[in-house]
């Protein structure tokens, strides 16, 4: 029998087994596929601040970026340089499988290509290799990512919206391999943003999101075209699930990360997140197990950490995707003021972006001109948050 069975082995679900271990637990680590990391369905574009918190060695290491060029539907460029390394693009494949090392070396046992099918009470069914098999444990932490939401497993509310992602590596000499490149426009997409984010001198990935995959993909063939980029091969697709669910604890089950709509709405980033709600999962598992903690004080507890986070960033999506090309120009004029380029290089955080959010969202202009009548900005203003 084992203390905690962790279904999932990316980052959220490595990190959560990694911890539970370190206290001492008897933990077992399923994933259903045969490589942890493949394919690749993210940019890789990690804060600092994530590689220290996990302590990751340099060796998935691509590229330092210190800022972006941020482009208006009509082409305006604004450039922020924060003039120091502020984030890094990794290999996933490579973090990946580091992080499921260091819970190997913690204790964790890990089985590959073994999916769960359902848990019953204190017992989950398995197909390990096309054998099915029980595994009992007191607690199960689903960490299973965004393809396995809705299945039958841990029956948990779902996020509150999935969106579409496309992206691609295609050839591209960037001006600057220590920037990112971001573009903003309805032709692209109906909801977020697309953007190049350099590999190396040569090569970058190359994607955008949306609320669905026919719209992002006729959004990619636009960006491909814009930036002059093509590529023989297929764009690989991935979903962003955003928005957690009332609930992501009940009885003996917790869910984390992706499952449980942990990436950040602003940005579509989830290993941050996923990781920091991650530990404070198994730090809760470790108290309830010592008898001195509710298992729904995880909830709570991250929460308490991120959720205001993760709520105003929802905000902000929803008014993204209501902004039409002429108000997005128009606030790309405002930021592109030598005093806002300031604000964002100093308040900017890609991990908690609400610092610089704070700062706009009194701005005149945007309130009186632009989003008069908007209910989420309305929210955002009156400060309605947990």
């Amino acid at each position: 029998m084992y203390d905690v069975v962790v279904v999932g082995g990316g980052p959220a679900g490595s990190q959560a087994a990694k911890e539970a271990a370190r206290y001492g637990l008897r933990v077992l680590l399923i994933e259903r596929k045969k490589y942890v990391g493949r394919p690749v369905h993210c940019t890789g574009l990690l804060s600092t601040r994530t590689i220290e918190t996990l302590k990751i060695s340099m060796d998935s290491i691509l590229n330092e970026i210190k800022g972006a060029h941020i482009y208006s539907p009509n082409g305006k460029r604004v450039t922020i340089d924060a003039e120091e390394v502020k984030a890094y693009v990794v290999n996933r494949e490579t973090f990946d499988n580091e992080l499921l090392q260091r819970a190997r070396e913690e204790g964790v046992e890990v089985w590959l290509e073994t999916e769960g099918i359902a848990v019953d009470g204190r017992m989950v069914k398995v197909d390990c290799k096309g054998v099915e098999k029980w595994i009992k444990a007191e607690i199960f932490v689903g960490a299973y990512g965004s393809k396995n939401h809705g299945n039958s497993l841990m029956d948990f509310p779902l996020p509150y919206k999935n969106l579409c992602g496309l992206q691609i590596v295609v050839s591209y000499e960037a001006k600057d391999r220590s920037f990112v490149e971001l573009f903003f426009g309805n032709r692209y997409t109906d909801c977020f943003f697309g953007w190049a984010v350099p590999l190396d001198e040569k090569l970058a990935k190359v994607g955008l999101v949306a609320s669905n995959f026919a719209i992002a993909k006729n959004g990619l063939k636009e960006l491909l075209k814009y930036i002059r980029c093509t590529s023989s091969r297929s764009p690989v697709p991935g979903i962003i699930p955003i928005g957690p669910p009332k609930i992501t604890v009940k009885d003996n089950l917790i869910i984390c990360g992706d499952a449980a709509g942990h990436a950040k709405p602003t940005s579509g980033g989830g290993v941050y997140t996923g990781t920091i709600c991650a530990t404070i999962a198994a730090g809760t598992i470790v108290e309830y197990l010592s008898g001195s903690s509710s298992l729904k004080e995880y909830d709570r507890s991250w929460r308490s950490k991120i959720g205001r986070e993760l709520k105003m960033g929802l905000a902000v999506h929803h008014i993204l995707t209501r902004l039409n090309d002429n108000q997005l120009n128009r606030i790309f004029d405002i930021f592109s003021k030598q005093k806002n380029i300031e604000l964002i290089k100093k308040y900017g955080d890609i991990d908690y972006p609400s610092s610089l959010i704070k700062k706009f969202i009194s701005v005149p202009f945007i309130w009186k001109n632009i989003l008069p009548s908007s209910p989420d900005f309305l929210s955002l203003k009156k400060d309605n948050f947990y």
